[in-house]
């Protein structure tokens, strides 16, 4: 059965009792597909594979970090306090650090701000210097983020000031 189907029906008992070797290399193709269930759905059984421990190729974990779809990129950076020492190193996290400075300056506004609020919060104290330079891209973000996303520019500015 296609692997498309399943994710669209929600089957996700049966994906996640799949060779993971066999259908991750499909799952992450389809994190980039048009359809933005299946493209979440896509990343909960990816997810959920990492957190149990049946996908552990630190490889191609590292490689989702700058992921050319920026949804899913970003969803990827929000697991990294997870996996941060037990699948992939600090070092390891910094040379990907551009990938996630491109998404707190991306031109998607919610992918700015969610990236801003709920992704670099817990990565201050690994990624100290980086949002320092691109603090302004935190504070032109208005309308309905602004409020929400100003404690985090806050919390940088704070970091930056320390330095």
């Amino acid at each position: 059965m296609e692997l498309e189907d399943l994710l669209k029906r929600g089957e996700k008992g049966k994906i996640l009792s799949m060779n993971p070797r066999e259908i991750v290399p499909r799952l992450i193709q389809l994190l980039s597909s048009n359809d933005k269930d299946v493209k979440h759905a896509s990343w909960e059984v990816i997810q959920e594979m990492i957190e149990k421990g049946s996908f552990n190729d630190k490889e191609t974990f590292l490689s989702l970090l700058c992921y050319p779809d920026e949804g899913s990129r970003y969803r990827v950076w929000n697991l990294v306090p997870k996996v941060l020492n037990n699948m992939i190193s600090e070092g390891e996290l910094l040379s990907r650090a551009d990938c996630l400075s491109q998404l707190l300056k991306s031109n998607n506004l919610e992918v700015r701000a969610l990236a801003w609020y709920q992704t670099l919060p817990p990565l201050l104290h690994v990624l100290r210097k980086i949002p320092c330079s691109i603090i302004n891209y935190c504070e032109s973000i208005g309308g309905e983020w602004k409020e929400l996303v100003s404690e985090s520019c806050n919390e940088v500015r704070k970091v930056c000031s320390e330095n």
